[in-house]
């Protein structure tokens, strides 16, 4: 599938399911809660001093390089991203500095929140606690400013 069709049905995806029980408005309600859970989840992942893993996510957003989007496939050791590909090719060590560990992806989430974004939707492993679908819309009443992250098969090393 093309990435503007999957960008799309991601999206539409995303709206019908998750966001009507999500829709939230910057000052408060539920992204107070969905802020306070994500601290939460953020414990339970940090506590388990998990250091060295595998992970595949993919970021879907229009305002977004196409480079920044993936799949793509990341090898953290020592909690430090050691090498990135995408389709199974090395990505460019610039673009390398500017992906996302799990620890990076809490950092995204607290930056995003500090934005104060109109809609989100943040799901987490159940076990592990790191985050598996990240949603934000910066503005409801525009198109196009929303930011998705989709994590999925994280190996521990």
């Amino acid at each position: 599938m093309q990435r503007p069709a999957r960008y799309l049905a991601a999206a539409l995806l995303t709206a019908l399911l998750v966001l009507p029980a999500c829709d939230t408005s910057p000052n408060g309600g539920i992204n107070d809660d969905l802020r306070d859970l994500a601290a939460e989840r953020r414990q339970t992942w940090e506590a388990q001093n998990i250091d060295d893993y595998v992970f595949v996510y993919e970021r879907l957003c229009d305002e977004c390089p196409d480079d920044e989007q993936g799949p793509f496939e990341v090898f953290v050791r020592s909690a430090v991203l050691d090498s990135a590909a995408v389709g199974g090719q090395p990505v460019a060590p610039g673009l390398q500095a500017r992906l996302f560990t799990i620890d990076g992806l809490f950092e995204f989430i607290e930056a995003s929140f500090e934005a104060g974004p109109d809609r989100t939707s943040l799901l987490f492993d159940p076990d592990r606690g790191y985050p598996i679908s990240i949603f934000f819309d910066f503005d409801a009443s525009r198109g196009g400013d929303e930011q998705i992250i989709d994590v999925r098969r994280l190996t521990i090393l």
